[in-house]
């Protein structure tokens, strides 16, 4: 059984591991071994600007027998801007379920509208969460060019 909970600061390290786990298990579906590598690398090389993401935002973890396997993070209100899935447990809703609670907590905080930059692995996790692309990105990070899809979910009327 998989329980949802809110973050706590010992679990920064293991957030970290889940998504390098992520990244270098599934990133190979549509990036190269290069992005692979850069993309995975985030948590550690600007671990500074990890951990602000992860302890300002709001982040909820998902635990498996008390140890966590997935997290979510809106940073700032508005966007989620984390999103990831130890590989082992991928395929099971973790990241729909996560997604739900995202919306609920900007949707609490008077976000109209959640948005997202969507990789090309998770666009489809998104879109089935009712999410539209909004507009095709190319970014550079660490020489590396990513394509990624700014998307968004209307919350309620403006």
């Amino acid at each position: 059984m998989y329980l949802i909970r809110d973050y706590h600061e010992t679990d920064l390290s293991r957030l970290a591991l889940i998504y390098r786990d992520a990244v270098v298990a599934q990133g190979g579906m549509g990036y190269s071994s290069g992005q692979v590598a850069a993309w995975s690398e985030f948590p550690c090389r600007y671990a500074d600007e990890f951990r602000t993401m992860v302890e300002r935002g709001y982040t909820r973890v998902v635990c498996r027998r008390q140890t966590p396997v997935a997290f979510a993070t809106l940073y700032p209100d508005h966007h989620l801007a984390l999103l990831y899935v130890l590989a082992e447990h991928s395929r099971r809703g973790l990241a729909g379920r996560l997604c739900a609670d995202m919306q609920q907590e900007a949707q609490r905080r008077g976000a109209v509208r959640l948005t997202t930059d969507a990789s090309l692995l998770s666009r489809p996790v998104f879109e089935r969460c009712g999410f539209q692309v909004m507009e095709r990105q190319e970014v550079t990070r660490d020489g590396q060019v990513f394509t990624r899809f700014a998307m968004a979910k209307l919350l309620r009327l403006p």
